[in-house]
């Protein structure tokens, strides 16, 4: 059965843009992914650090949101990964704060309707740059 949008497609903001989701949370994951595929977004989930990473490696992503508490080491690998090509992402945490001092200059998405509007934010030039 197919899934019809409740969002009509001329108000999907993130229509053409391929997302990283890396949430080891399924109820947090399946919350943000829907409303960032109802959003328009093709996502690509990813439960742990090694799915991320293949993710990144394997596709051509316009944006990333990703769990902040993933763990620090987690978290640096696969943020080393997006920034060559670079591709912007994001945190996703209740707290509202980056994980550690590294990470200041990264957005923080308190929620998945905060997702959506950061990735809208965050990714135009990156899918600029995919249609060129």
């Amino acid at each position: 059965m197919r899934h019809i949008s409740a969002i009509p497609a001329f108000s999907r903001p993130l229509a053409g843009h391929c997302v990283l989701l890396a949430e080891d949370e399924s109820l947090e994951a399946s919350d943000t992914e829907h409303v960032l595929t109802e959003a328009g977004a093709r996502v690509l989930l990813a439960h742990n650090a090694y799915q991320a990473s293949l993710v990144v490696r394997h596709h051509q992503l316009t944006a990333a949101v990703i769990d902040a508490e993933l763990g620090p080491d987690t978290i640096a690998c696969v943020c080393a990964l997006l920034a060559h090509p670079p591709v912007p992402f994001l945190f996703m945490t209740t707290s509202g704060e980056p994980p550690g001092a590294d990470w200041k200059h990264v957005p923080v998405a308190r929620s998945s309707a905060d997702a959506v509007v950061l990735v809208r934010t965050l990714a135009p030039a990156a899918l600029q740059r995919r249609t060129l």
